[in-house]
């Protein structure tokens, strides 16, 4: 664990700069707006709060998209400094785990501060947005690791392939009756039951999936 740690802290610096630039550019943007209205709504609290909310959100998910989209950046930092590809695929599940646990409590945090429902219900709505965030972060983690695995021209290629088997399976299960009732009978079971095993499950395919596309990296030629 020291070993991911140490890789984890390697490749901090330069993430760090990368989200530095790209706050800098959107604060940029919402200054410029401003001027263009001159000013008008920069006196009201409500503006501040939505500023500082949006900003935080803003990083999150800049520190986040960054280390989906340098993946094979990181993997050649980590082989050039004689780590394994083990050690690699640690430090980006600790990674993502981590800004993904950061966004679900700003969500559930500002969800709490904005309605005040009874406290069965904001635990089931904070359980819903903890787990739906770790479902969308885990596939794009598996995307992103595969994706790794090819050059500029092979990603562009796969994500069409990708998008054209998604649109194929829909348009089977639409095509299907007895798929869609299926379907329908195992979420009628339990809704929330149905939806958190069927949440682990794929959060726990998408990690052994990014696993596999992680031992299969090699070092290329772009």
């Amino acid at each position: 664990m020291k070993q991911v740690f140490r890789l984890l802290k390697c490749t901090y610096h330069n993430r760090t700069r990368q989200v530095f630039i790209a706050t800098a550019i959107f604060v940029g943007v919402l200054l410029l707006g401003n001027i263009v209205n001159g000013f008008k709504a920069i006196i009201e609290a409500r503006f501040w709060i939505s500023v500082i909310n949006g900003l935080i959100l803003f990083i999150l998910v800049a520190a986040l998209l960054y280390g989906f989209f340098t993946q094979y950046k990181d993997y050649l930092v980590a082989i050039q400094l004689g780590f394994s590809r083990t050690i690699f695929w640690w430090m980006k599940v600790i990674e993502v785990v981590s800004i993904t646990l950061l966004i679900a409590i700003f969500g559930v945090v500002n969800l709490h501060v904005q309605h005040g429902n009874t406290r069965i219900l904001m635990l089931l709505i904070s359980s819903s947005i903890v787990v739906s965030c770790f479902v969308v972060t885990a596939t794009f983690f598996a995307l992103s690791s595969f994706l790794a695995l090819f050059k500029r021209l092979g990603k562009a290629v796969m994500l069409v392939i990708i998008y054209l088997l998604m649109y194929g399976l829909f348009k089977v299960v639409n095509s299907l009756p007895v798929i869609t009732k299926v379907i329908q009978q195992v979420l009628s079971l339990n809704l929330y039951v149905s939806f958190y095993v069927g949440c682990v499950s794929w959060i726990a395919l998408m990690f052994v999936i990014s696993y596999g596309c992680t031992r299969l990296m090699q070092v290329r030629r772009d």
